[in-house]
């Protein structure tokens, strides 16, 4: 499928004005560094509301520009709002896989009293896996994916694919973010030849 072209300079700040924006608090240009058009907004009166935030990301990042703003404050309040957008995004679409594969009713649901680990495994299990197959829990407030999983196959299959979606969905679908969970990443971890140790 084609994607729509990025839209033009004069475009983008056209969009922005619709949202409200005057364009001398509009600077656009490419940034060598990132390798992204990048539109900068100058400090604007008021700290970025849920609807402004909104409106200026569907001008601007859901057409491959990067925003930032020259007030940090109004920077992270736009930033919030967008990143849980995109977590409901994310959420919904989680759901919608699991439904539709007769796994959402019976999902494991996190409980902060259980705690992280359990969870973990209940979710492995739930995919059709054995504990610690595809997560690892580093600590009560995050977790990383297993190399070793990935390690010891020798292709992506259909059933990997869907294991490792299924398990990723369940973790989506629970909005861990929400417990000060997060999943993260172990740069040169060790790859198993033998066995994964859990």
């Amino acid at each position: 499928m084609d994607l729509p072209p990025v839209p033009s300079y004069e475009q983008t700040i056209e969009a922005l004005a619709e949202c409200g924006l005057p364009a001398d608090k509009v600077q656009i240009r490419y940034d060598d560094f990132l390798g992204l058009d990048t539109v900068t907004i100058g400090t604007l009166d008021e700290v970025p509301d849920e609807e402004f935030s909104m409106c200026v990301h569907e001008a601007t990042t859901l057409s491959g520009y990067d925003v930032q703003f020259a007030d940090t404050g109004q920077s992270s309040a736009f930033n919030g709002y967008v990143a849980e957008a995109i977590m409901q995004d994310v959420q919904r679409d989680s759901a919608d896989w699991l439904r539709d594969r007769q796994l959402l009713e019976s999902m494991p649901v996190f409980d902060p009293d259980i705690g992280l680990q359990t969870f973990a495994a209940d979710a492995e299990q739930h995919c059709g896996l054995e504990q610690g197959a595809i997560l690892r829990v580093l600590n009560a407030t995050s977790y990383t994916l297993n190399i070793g999983y990935f390690a010891l196959l020798t292709e992506i299959t259909d059933e990997s694919h869907h294991h490792l979606s299924c398990v990723m969905s369940v973790m989506s679908v629970n909005r861990l973010d929400q417990h000060n969970i997060s999943l993260g990443f172990i740069g040169n971890d060790v790859r198993p030849t033998e066995e994964v140790e859990q």
